[in-house]
């Protein structure tokens, strides 16, 4: 499904031109991950753009792939491009292909997951790859109990971004690991 955002989603720019000191420095940079979850409406919109620093990179982040699961999960696709000399090429019209991928089926465990695959051809070094996209719908068996657990150092990255929208009303209980965050309330 192809769509814009919705109106909720609150837009995040990035610097095109950061780079990583040397000791960050990898296949690949991080310039945002923009990530933002609306609890009523069961979506988590993501935005995430990245610089392709040399030839591992290409490699590396040339396949974007997400996992979905469509009897509760739908995933809405906004925007993929390649910005190359400060201009953006288009991936988003390309086909996308959905697989589905057992990971567990040598268990015998089967839970119907399926994998959209975008190959993006001709990703070169000193290309910026931005895409977002929204995951729509929580897995039932949870009711209405909503937990997330969400990990910052995952990979080095310019700008971070975690946005989480409550019904007013809604108690939410917090619990840091590791370096205390700054956090805001609306």
């Amino acid at each position: 499904v192809l769509k814009e955002e919705a109106s909720w989603v609150e837009q995040v720019s990035f610097d095109q031109n950061a780079r990583p000191s040397d000791d960050q420095a990898k296949g690949y940079y991080y310039l945002l991950q923009d990530e933002q979850e609306h609890i009523a409406s069961q979506s988590r919109y993501h935005h995430y753009a990245y610089v392709i620093l040399n030839e591992e990179g290409v490699q590396q982040m040339a396949d974007l792939s997400f996992d979905f699961d469509p009897s509760y999960q739908k995933i809405i696709f906004h925007q993929l491009k390649i910005i190359r000399d400060g201009k953006a090429i288009n991936k988003l019209t390309r086909n996308v292909k959905t697989i589905r991928r057992e990971e567990s089926m040598d268990r015998y465990l089967y839970d119907g997951t399926e994998t959209a695959i975008f190959n993006l051809e001709d990703v070169r070094v000193g290309d910026i790859v931005e895409y977002s996209f929204t995951r729509q719908g929580y897995n039932p068996v949870f009711g209405n109990i909503y937990s997330h657990i969400q990990y910052f150092n995952t990979y080095s990255k310019e700008k971070y971004v975690f946005r989480l929208l409550a019904p007013a009303g809604t108690t939410l209980h917090f619990k840091n690991f590791g370096d205390a965050l700054t956090m805001r309330e609306n």
